[in-house]
């Protein structure tokens, strides 16, 4: 869980931060008076991929390309891709020592996106 005084922190300007996605994947995001933009991707195993960045409301959302069949099967909740809204709520690298996840409703031996339940943010 993040700290208490980490919880509801919007993002300020000027800042860079990083978020741990529960793929596994890490975001760094640079904020500006002009907006917001991704300043790194990686992923888990060091492989470049593709992602998906739109901006909905306000918010920036990172989909890492093999998230996205789940996303859109509605096996993942597209909240845990909200940067904006995960940094906010205190789950940026910074302050979250795990991942945020119920993981609910996959049957069989693996889970819906392979990787995630070894995600971690460093210590």
């Amino acid at each position: 869980m993040p700290s208490a005084d980490a919880v509801r922190q919007p993002p300020r300007s000027g800042g860079t931060y990083c978020v741990t996605l529960i793929t596994g994947d890490k975001v760094t995001i640079g904020t500006a008076v002009g907006g917001t933009a991704i300043r790194s991707f990686e992923s888990p195993n060091g492989t470049t991929t593709g992602f998906r960045r739109p901006v909905v409301d306000g918010s920036m959302y990172v989909y890492p390309d093999a998230a996205l069949p789940c996303v859109s099967a509605g096996k993942l909740d597209e909240q845990l891709f909200n940067v904006m809204q995960l940094i906010a709520d205190g789950y940026g690298d910074a302050h979250a020592e795990r991942l945020a996840a119920l993981p609910t409703g996959w049957s069989g031996a693996s889970p819906p996106v392979p990787g995630w339940m070894s995600a971690r943010c460093p210590s």
